[in-house]
């Protein structure tokens, strides 16, 4: 093979690498902040305090 070729070959994997790379970092970001908004909401000192202060 060229060295062109292998060369854009390296650049196609190691982009494609660094995309599944970043995608998997965001969905865990994701699914933690996800978890805490899960967390707040079901909460039940924040909808005790929110009835003590009606």
């Amino acid at each position: 093979m060229c060295q062109t070729t292998v060369f854009y070959l390296f650049l196609l994997t190691a982009s494609v690498m660094l995309g599944v790379y970043w995608f998997d970092r965001q969905y865990k970001n994701a699914k933690e902040n996800f978890k805490v908004i899960a967390g707040l909401l079901d909460s039940p000192k924040i909808t005790s305090q929110f009835l003590a202060v009606i």
